[in-house]
């Protein structure tokens, strides 16, 4: 075998119902193939939450999101004989699994699946169906806990970051209705803030919802195997969680809040392209998950997303935000949360930690939580950035400055379009997936115009300008 490796990495993945095996169709030696890794996903949760049995449509679907995450973390993009080498390489990704209905996921569904791995992960992947054995097993469903909604209910994701907060706040201004709220996470850290959270929500007023929390994951890992960080495929799983446990209530829908710079996450430059953004609750991810949940279900789905057209600080508007301000230093927003380097909350200098300083900033938020918990202070006039959060900050400054040239140009949408061509198609998806979305071009030109004016004004601008005074 040649140095080089030309064309996308070929992975085989074989699911059981417990632990699956990896063949690699691209290396000189069998130590990178594996079989017996175990993994869960406790997603029994649900059912045993509202004394529900999950159809079996709904089990598959998730653990087809399950076995799609493992199989993505599990295929790393660069060469693993020479990874410290190699730049990212394309994948093809190849996964067998037994299903309760392998015919329901043939044809349609499964042109569905393939799309939109390919939209959040850029690669092209297989599914193959078959049928369980025998001795397979489901979660066992003892319904221990027993709520059940006496009131019509309404579903949220509950990802424990700051929009997801703000939507919590929002939604739990109705009295009339049973809030769940439904997270899934994949380690103790991020479940203990979750929860915190949901206890502050609910303090003192119990009866208006619910916290179900999924885990899911790997117990072990075998060992000297090398893991993809970019998690293209997380997305999926916690949208199934979703669906799975709305129509566990006889709801058509649940509810993502999300705001829109963050959601449809126009990329930096040219360069960025394809798995380098994330792109978990972009329209056309939630438009082809609709379509996946109504062909399997055989009736329309639904997932609103009601911060689409906010920018993140004025998700964070209202007086009951004001009220709840407190729980907002349980959230996390950073990249890399839990940050084990710095033994801090969010790093503050990647993107999603700059566009959270931004949004308290602007929404008068900034004193809600401690800077303490905050690895690096953008901010603070004595900051002067790294090489890599100066570029990070330069990436925001130079989008914002393109952006407001084409937003004050004589055709502002032409301009913006042809900058970034993906929103034409943007505004054809809001157009088609519901209702309540009219003249999407006005309304994403002045979501921009709003948060360019919002940068603009924000104080971590000028640690950019203190590092090239240093430089």
């Amino acid at each position: 075998m040649s140095r080089d490796h030309h064309g996308p990495l070929v992975y085989d993945f074989e699911f059981k119902p417990e632990h699956f095996a990896r063949r690699c169709q691209f290396v000189t030696r069998q130590s990178h193939d594996f079989a017996g890794q175990p993994f869960y996903c406790r997603y029994d949760r649900v059912s045993t939450s509202f004394s529900r049995t999950l159809a079996p449509e709904l089990q598959d679907l998730i653990e087809i999101a399950i076995a799609s995450y493992l199989a993505d973390r599990f295929a790393p993009r660069r060469h693993p004989e020479r990874s410290e080498q190699s730049a990212p390489i394309s994948r093809r990704i190849r996964l067998s699994m037994p299903v309760r209905l392998p015919q329901l996921w043939k044809k349609r569904p499964a042109e569905l699946l393939r799309d939109l791995m390919f939209f959040l992960a850029a690669d092209e992947w297989e599914f193959e169906f078959t049928r369980p054995a025998a001795e397979s097993t489901q979660p066992q469903q003892s319904y221990l806990l027993d709520v059940s909604p006496e009131r019509e209910a309404s579903v949220m994701l509950f990802s424990g970051g700051l929009d997801s907060y703000a939507g919590a706040v929002q939604q739990l201004r109705d009295a009339e209705q049973f809030h769940v709220l439904v997270s899934g996470y994949t380690h103790n850290r991020m479940a203990a803030e979750q929860a915190a959270q949901s206890k502050i929500l609910f303090e003192g007023r119990r009866e208006l919802g619910h916290h179900i929390a999924v885990p899911y994951g790997m117990p072990s890992k075998i060992a000297g195997i090398r893991l993809e960080s970019s998690q293209r495929a997380r997305g999926l799983v916690h949208l199934s969680i979703g669906a799975l446990t709305a129509l566990s209530l006889g709801k058509r829908c649940f509810s993502i809040y999300e705001n829109g710079i963050g959601a449809l996450n126009l990329p930096f430059d040219a360069s960025q392209s394809g798995w380098e953004i994330s792109r978990a609750v972009h329209p056309k991810t939630l438009g082809l998950m609709e379509e996946l949940v109504s062909e399997i279900t055989g009736a329309p789905f639904q997932i609103p997303t009601p911060f689409l057209f906010s920018t993140k600080a004025e998700s964070l508007a209202g007086t009951e935000m004001v009220h709840y301000r407190h729980g907002i230093s349980r959230t996390f927003s950073c990249d890399r949360f839990p940050n084990y380097r710095e033994r801090r909350r969010q790093c503050g200098t990647c993107s999603s930690c700059v566009l959270r300083r931004l949004a308290l900033e602007t929404a008068g938020l900034t004193d809600a939580e401690p800077l303490a918990e905050y690895a690096y202070d953008i901010s603070a006039r004595d900051f002067v950035p790294n090489p890599n959060a100066a570029f990070v900050l330069d990436k925001f400054d130079a989008q914002s400055y393109r952006i407001r040239q084409c937003l004050d140009s004589e055709h502002p949408w032409l301009e913006f379009t042809r900058l970034f061509p993906e929103l034409r198609e943007v505004e054809f998806l809001l157009t088609k997936r519901q209702t309540g979305f009219a003249d999407a071009e006005g309304r994403l030109l002045s979501l921009y115009a709003r948060h360019v004016d919002e940068w603009n004004k924000f104080s971590g601008r000028t640690a950019l300008q203190r590092y090239i005074y240093a430089a």
